[in-house]
C-alpha cells in the first residue's frame, strides 16, 4: 500500500501477479510506477521521476482499518 498526502492506494499481490511489471498507475495528480516481483513476493513504488516512494507490505483487512476510502487497484 501506499499513502500519499491526497490519496492511498493498496495493490493486492493477486493483481499485481497478473500486470507486467513495471505498471504505471496514476493516484490523483501523481505518476507512479509500481514494481513487482513474483518470485520474491515483493512490491516498491517509484515516482515518475525514479524516486522511491516510502511503501507498505501489509495484509489488505490491516490496509483498510487505517485507509478505509482507498483506493484498490484493479477494483476500479
Amino acid at each position: 500500500g501506499l499513502e500519499r498526502a491526497e490519496a492511498a492506494v493498496f495493490f493486492p499481490l493477486d493483481y499485481l501477479s497478473t500486470q507486467a511489471s513495471p505498471l504505471n498507475y496514476r493516484l490523483g495528480e501523481e505518476d507512479l510506477i509500481i514494481h513487482f516481483d513474483v518470485e520474491g513476493l515483493t512490491a516498491w513504488v517509484e515516482s515518475a521521476s525514479g524516486n522511491l516512494l516510502p511503501s507498505t507490505m501489509v495484509y489488505d483487512w490491516a490496509w483498510k482499518n487505517f485507509f478505509p476510502e482507498s483506493e484498490i487497484a484493479g477494483k476500479e
